[in-house]
């Protein structure tokens, strides 16, 4: 993945440095209860970052918007972020989670670029019910990802690391910490 800075922005080696080094605090406070659980997950997992969310309130979609964060100022290198995007994929894969169906990840633009100058290409998580039908399958998934995060043979099979992911494990069992 090639990384090339917008050149009508700069930053800062100070701001540099703390992207890189630094994790990144997020308040979960503000947002709708709805969707923290499943935006704590989608933060924890390698190189994804949640950038806005909406549980619908009952008249629209529960969304997600994500990104990818591979570049040389990440944490992560490039197949740390492909370790996270994979594993969020397969968990709403319809093969391997009964509401897959019920769930699409599509590429989302915005219209601004972010604090390094990147592109603004996002990710959009959106479950295709409404309300608390759409509140019950983002649990559904929450419990999928965790699930895939606690199964051995995917983890061994995929050679996922696990000191990429942000998770604890408690007494054998890995959970999300972000």
């Amino acid at each position: 993945m090639a990384y090339k800075q917008n050149p009508r922005t700069t930053m800062p080696e100070s701001i540099r440095y703390n992207i890189k080094k630094e994790k990144r605090e997020i308040d979960y406070t503000p947002m709708d209860p709805e969707v923290v659980d499943l935006c704590k997950a989608i933060n924890s997992l390698p190189g994804l970052i949640t950038t806005e969310s909406c549980c619908g309130h009952g008249e629209s979609t529960f969304r997600i918007w994500f990104k990818v964060d591979a570049t040389p100022l990440s944490r992560f290198n490039e197949n740390s972020c492909m370790q996270g995007l994979f594993f969020l994929t397969r968990c709403v894969d319809n093969r391997y989670f009964e509401f897959g169906p019920d769930w699409s990840i599509s590429l989302s633009v915005s219209d601004t670029y972010d604090v390094r100058g990147l592109y603004p290409t996002m990710f959009l998580l959106e479950c295709s019910s409404k309300g608390k039908e759409a509140y019950g399958l983002a649990n559904s998934l929450h419990k999928n990802m965790i699930y895939h995060l606690n199964h051995k043979n995917f983890k061994n099979g995929f050679a996922l690391n696990m000191e990429d992911f942000n998770v604890s494990n408690e007494d054998g069992i890995f959970k999300f910490n972000a």
